[in-house]
């Protein structure tokens, strides 16, 4: 499947920004990867958020739900919506539902879009760039959709829908040149369903904007690929 990508350019116009180097913090999202819990219950129970520290960058995951459409930018992500929280396990973090305001669990700890759309909120303390996202539980018809805050009003814009998880379950992200400090990972089919392993990102710094405008050339050069499949466990 290929994603239309509606917002890079406006992101490399917005942050004017470059890599600030070449390598990147890999955030571990297991019960040995967190570093703090929000509300909730223990490790492997759903908190309303978990943070992540590596390399000095702070990495804040919390969890939502959105709506879809066959139209990628017509997407609208609710943080906490039917109690949506991240659940820790030591091969990833998944979605849970508390069980509150009369709204059930969907019986089904990874993220899914079986019953409703569910997505992962990775918020960082500084602008970066998303490098890479590694998926556990993936089976050969598992797809995700990507999400960023193109533009810093802190509201999150699909720019891609169900794409392709690749083999072994390393998605790279490297040539999207997806810069900013709010993304959002879910699914949307109703046969996506995985956990999220790991995430690595690179820090950016500023540079004048002539110079960040090779960013969605080159972004834009690179999107469309495909990869096969296989299952990951």
């Amino acid at each position: 499947m290929k994603p239309i990508f509606s917002t890079l350019f406006a992101t490399a116009m917005a942050t004017g920004a470059l890599f600030a180097g070449a390598n990147a913090a890999t955030f571990s999202m297991t019960t040995s990867g967190f570093s703090a819990n929000g509300t909730g219950g223990g490790v492997g129970a759903g908190n309303d958020f978990q943070e992540y520290t590596v390399d000095g960058v702070v990495m804040t995951v919390s969890a939502g739900m959105f709506t879809d459409t066959s139209n990628v930018g017509n997407a609208v992500v609710t943080p906490g919506a039917r109690d949506a929280e991240p659940r820790v396990y030591s091969n990833g973090t998944g979605l849970d539902h508390d069980g509150g305001n009369g709204l059930p669990n969907d019986g089904d700890h990874r993220v899914d879009g079986r019953n409703g759309n569910e997505v992962l909120i990775l918020s960082f303390d500084t602008a970066v760039q998303l490098a890479s996202a590694m998926f556990t539980y993936v089976e050969s018809n598992d797809d995700f959709d990507l999400f960023m805050d193109s533009n810093g009003d802190g509201i999150l814009e699909r720019i891609a829908r169900r794409r392709d998880i690749p083999g072994g379950g390393l998605a790279d992200l490297v040539g999207l040149n997806l810069v900013s400090n709010l993304f959002g990972i879910g699914a949307s089919g109703s046969n996506d369903e995985w956990k999220l392993r790991s995430v690595s990102v690179m820090e950016v710094s500023d540079v004048p904007l002539p110079a960040a405008f090779p960013l969605f050339l080159a972004g834009m050069a690179g999107f469309g690929f495909a990869s096969r499949k296989k299952t990951v466990r």
